[in-house]
């Protein structure tokens, strides 16, 4: 599977470079040959970059610590944390993809000094998510049963419980998340980066103990713990929605 995953991306990339070669994108026609080096470019990467690597990190240590408390509760918490992951990636993806979309449409306005349509392409592009990430929501709390069992999950099984339950609470949490992937796109498109870092960070921050005290010294087990990340998208939907509003 490892050495699967390897030869899928090398073959992304090449397919990349070929497709750009053949004139897709204006302007941009990759050689393969090695350029001068770039300094002053290479610093504003990093300086755009390293907030956005880190907003990764971040989030990824908030799940892992998830996954420890669940582990304290039951092993099969643990196994339905995986599955409600895996239905979660998939139903991000419209989602993230607009985001990417708005970070580049964003870029391009702020670019060329336009930031009437900067602003329009966010308001767009929040309406376009909530809408499709809202439909997906639905769907996932109809069908979370069904869902579940693709995964040869038995029914009345501890694990078919807490798959259910888990998948609940990410398609409760998605049309808020809709908005705030949204702001994400669009901090990225401005170079921003470090903005989004901070609001993750600091959501985070809260989210762990909250999570902690919900599932243990408040007694309300798994339900406890992952209920911190919905409520976690809520207030970074809603801090998005104040950075956007000052217009910085």
């Amino acid at each position: 599977a490892a050495i699967g995953t390897v030869v899928a991306q090398a073959a992304a990339a090449g397919l990349m470079v070929w497709i750009l070669r053949r004139g897709a994108v204006a302007g941009i026609r990759p050689t393969l040959r090695l350029h001068a080096f770039d300094g002053p470019a290479v610093r504003d990467l990093f300086r755009v970059g390293w907030p956005a690597a880190t907003d990764m990190v971040v989030l990824n240590a908030g799940f892992l610590s998830i996954v420890g408390m669940l582990g304290r509760i039951d092993q099969s918490a643990v196994a339905a944390h995986g599955v409600g992951l895996r239905v979660q990636a998939l139903a991000f993806v419209p989602g993230m993809s607009i985001a990417q979309a708005t970070g580049a449409l964003v870029g391009a306005a702020l670019g060329g000094g336009r930031v009437a349509e900067a602003h329009k392409v966010v308001r767009a592009s929040v309406v376009l998510c909530v809408l499709i990430m809202g439909l997906l929501c639905l769907a996932l709390v109809w069908q979370a049963g069904p869902i579940v069992q693709l995964f040869h999950i038995q029914e009345g099984t501890p694990l078919f419980r807490y798959s259910v339950m888990w998948m609940t609470l990410l398609a409760a949490c998605m049309p808020f998340a809709g908005v705030y992937i949204s702001f994400s796109g669009m901090l990225q498109g401005a170079g921003s980066t470090r903005t989004s870092l901070r609001i993750n960070a600091v959501v985070t921050a809260v989210q762990i103990p909250l999570s902690w005290l919900l599932g243990f010294p408040m007694g309300l087990g798994a339900w406890g713990v992952w209920v911190g990340f919905p409520l976690s998208f809520v207030v970074k939907m809603f801090w998005g929605g104040i950075v956007y509003r000052q217009g910085k």
